[in-house]
Order: structure tokens, then C-alpha cells, then sequence
């Protein structure tokens, strides 16, 4: 009989708990898959060396915690001061956090406040940019961006409802979102659509 289809066998009813396990460290299913596999690799090489193991459960958790352990120091990032990491430019590509946070402040503000806010805290527009992009005055450009922060900070507030202001459409939430996560703003005609 071949070695695999004992260990298979071995394995076999333990593979589900290694699983969550993996799961547990990982918090991602995709990287839970991937920390399966290689656990599944690992138990495999250790098991044609010494054959059938006491306490499987126990050494495949073990084996997953040291691969995980093994991955993040692999991908450790170095360290920065505070001062070079706020000049770094922010890059979320979690798509659904950001949508997230355009969606509600889109709920809070009307569109062009939206956009105005999206282009100076964002995109960093100065706000002469932003007034010759919406083809509107500085001064209205600053009125709008107070009045907006303002908004923003009453609308954190835990006692408070949501506006009844006009939200923007799914169109334009998805394409504002992009245009953050391509750190591209959407100008022009692309802002009339």
C-alpha cells in the first residue's frame, strides 16, 4: 500500500479541526486554505519519516501555528518613524471598506459635498483645484467643506439619525470608490453622469 493513502487515512478524520484551526490563525479563508495545504505537506514529509504519530491533532495545530508564525515574519514590514509614515500615501485596497466609507458619507451629504470632500481630503485638491474643476468660487468651496466636516462630526455622534439628505446613486458610489482605491478622482464629464 502506498504511503499516501495511509497517511490520507491518518489524517483523514482530523482535518477538519486543523482547518478551523488554521482559520483561527489565519482570520481569511484563503490564507486558511493555503495553511492547510502546506500543514497537509509538513504531516505528509513528517509522517514518511517516522510513520504513524501519537496525538495527530496535537502536531498538525503545532505544525500550523509555526508555518503561520513562519509566514508573518516573512511578510513583516519594516518599521518606519511615525514622521515618514504619515508622507507615505494611504493604500487600502480593500474594496469593501471603502465603499463602505463612501456610502455613508454619501447618507450624510448631498453629492457635490461629497465630491468636494472626496477631492480636498482624498485627492488633496487645493481648494482653487476644486473650484476651478466644479466651476464654482473658492469661497463657496470652503463654505461647502466646513459645512460638510461639520455634518460628518454630528453624524458620529451616537444619539444622532441619519440625514435625510440625498444619497448619492450606486453608479457614482462605485465609481467614487475606484477612483480612491486607483487614487484617480473622477473629473469632468464622468462627475455630470
Amino acid at each position: 500500500m502506498d504511503h499516501s493513502e495511509e497517511f490520507e487515512r491518518f489524517i483523514e478524520p482530523h482535518m477538519k479541526k486543523v482547518h478551523i484551526h488554521c482559520l483561527y490563525l489565519a482570520s481569511s479563508k484563503w490564507d486558511a486554505d493555503d495553511l492547510a495545504q502546506d500543514v497537509l505537506i509538513k504531516a505528509y514529509q513528517y509522517y514518511r519519516k517516522v510513520g504513524a504519530f501519537q496525538h495527530p491533532l496535537t502536531l498538525l495545530n503545532k505544525i500550523a501555528r509555526n508555518l503561520w508564525i513562519d509566514q508573518l515574519r516573512r511578510r513583516r514590514i519594516r518599521i518606519v518613524p511615525i514622521e515618514a509614515a504619515a508622507k507615505q500615501p494611504y493604500t487600502d485596497l480593500n474594496y469593501a471598506a471603502v465603499r463602505g466609507l463612501v456610502e455613508w458619507i454619501s447618507e450624510h451629504l448631498a453629492e457635490h459635498e461629497v465630491i468636494m470632500l472626496l477631492l480636498s481630503e482624498v485627492f488633496h485638491y487645493s481648494y482653487q483645484n476644486i473650484a476651478d474643476e466644479l466651476q464654482c468660487s473658492v469661497g463657496s468651496v470652503r463654505m461647502v467643506l466646513h459645512r460638510s466636516k461639520q455634518s460628518l462630526r454630528v453624524a458620529r455622534s451616537p444619539h444622532r439619525n441619519r440625514l435625510n439628505g440625498k444619497m448619492m446613486s450606486d453608479y457614482h458610489i462605485d465609481r467614487w470608490t475606484q477612483a480612491i482605491m486607483n487614487d484617480e478622482p473622477v473629473m469632468d464629464e464622468q462627475m455630470e453622469a
